[in-house]
């Protein structure tokens, strides 16, 4: 089986491809930054061309400028779509729990109302329904990955995280004594990969059964208790974790502050959770990012 793996030059990339290869014979169409929308397009419809496919995995995407994330969370990954239901190829490929916006209700499954809050969850989401409401024939798996963490990269979460809290004195020494209740909805790298292995052998079995070509939306996170992170960045757990507050009630209280704002006090308060599909995530995540969150305290 061959699949071609369409994605950002970066670590994701890499991981992806090493688990990938263990099990299939991969190629790599490597989305530049400087690349247009015509060229990506032309890069892609000329490698499916060139090259008998047997499955497409997209993981490109932008988070930060707002025209790239047009072109890679929504232009791209729609023309790649239409190109795989034409030629009859299943498409696996990311989205992203940023299409949920502000919860209304805990915990969060995949057809939880969706109501993004910021333009990245706008775009992903403009994908998803794309998927949903204009390919009938299309047989592809997308995955809804939390926060992704790198512990190799430098700029992974719970660096940036560590350095803030340690950079605020005030905040250091309020967390040595009580912290939040809420969860950080997020996946260890490795963990994506092999997810991501593993769910294209169930796309190639599904596409060739009788089964009914459709896209199937998955959850792939796990909730990593925010005084596990905490207690790890002060070096002790905390005396008091706060209590949950109900989601409805910190909507209200924080009804006049920006969308992206009140998303974060309602995670980090109501301790908000997402259903995922894969019940042994939370063993191999807590494996994985434990001996990682002891370093801080070292």
């Amino acid at each position: 089986m061959t699949l071609l793996l369409v994605a950002n030059d970066g670590s994701l990339l890499r991981t992806v491809y090493l688990s990938l290869s263990e099990s299939f014979s991969a190629k790599t169409l490597v989305v530049s930054s400087f690349l247009s929308a015509s060229e990506l397009a032309s890069s892609f419809v000329e490698m499916i061309r060139s090259d008998s496919f047997n499955c497409v995995v997209y993981i490109s995407g932008e988070t930060r400028n707002t025209e790239r994330m047009k072109l890679l969370n929504v232009f791209f990954p729609s023309f790649i779509a239409c190109q795989c239901q034409s030629s009859g190829l299943p498409l696996l490929c990311l989205s992203s729990l940023a299409v949920f916006g502000i919860p209304h209700s805990t915990p969060v499954q995949e057809s939880s109302d969706r109501n993004p809050c910021c333009i990245y969850g706008n775009t992903k989401n403009q994908f998803d329904l794309f998927l949903l409401n204009s390919l009938d024939n299309l047989c592809a798996t997308v995955l809804m990955p939390g926060s992704i963490i790198n512990p190799n990269s430098r700029h992974c979460l719970f660096l940036k995280w560590s350095k803030f809290i340690k950079s605020c004195p005030p905040l250091f020494f309020a967390l040595r004594f009580i912290t939040l209740p809420g969860f950080l909805p997020c996946i260890h790298i490795d963990d994506l990969a092999s997810i991501i292995t593993s769910e294209v052998t169930a796309l190639l079995d599904r596409h060739s059964s009788s089964v009914e070509k459709s896209a199937v939306f998955k959850i792939c996170s796990f909730d990593l208790p925010l005084a596990l992170i905490f207690s790890s960045i002060v070096r002790r757990s905390s005396f008091i974790v706060l209590p949950p507050i109900p989601v409805s009630l910190v909507s209200s209280l924080t009804f006049f502050l920006p969308s992206s704002i009140k998303k974060k006090i309602v995670l980090a308060f109501s301790a908000v959770s997402f259903e995922a599909s894969y019940p042994s995530l939370s063993k191999r995540c807590y494996g994985r990012l434990d001996s990682y969150l002891e370093s801080f305290s070292k």
